[in-house]
């Protein structure tokens, strides 16, 4: 298994140190990108521009959470 930030990937097998690098930096941009919009939108709670900043942060998240748990069950790179 391989936590990255609070989320723990059962199984995940990424040969490529590299690749699991890269993930880790990029899930620790979107993390620190989602704290400054919550930020935003908690000062600022009728900005509809920042919750959308919000949400789209949330979904890059979740598309590279997507893809690590992809790279997990076909074993690697594709």
């Amino acid at each position: 298994s391989l936590a990255i930030g609070n989320v723990l990937i059962p199984e995940l097998q990424l040969r490529d140190a590299a690749v699991t690098d890269s993930l880790r930096r990029n899930l620790g941009v979107v993390d620190h990108f989602i704290a400054m919009c919550e930020n935003s939108v908690r000062e600022q709670p009728d900005n509809e521009m920042a919750r959308e900043y919000l949400y789209g942060a949330y979904e890059q998240k979740a598309e590279l959470l997507a893809t690590a748990m992809n790279r997990s069950v076909t074993g690697g790179l594709q």
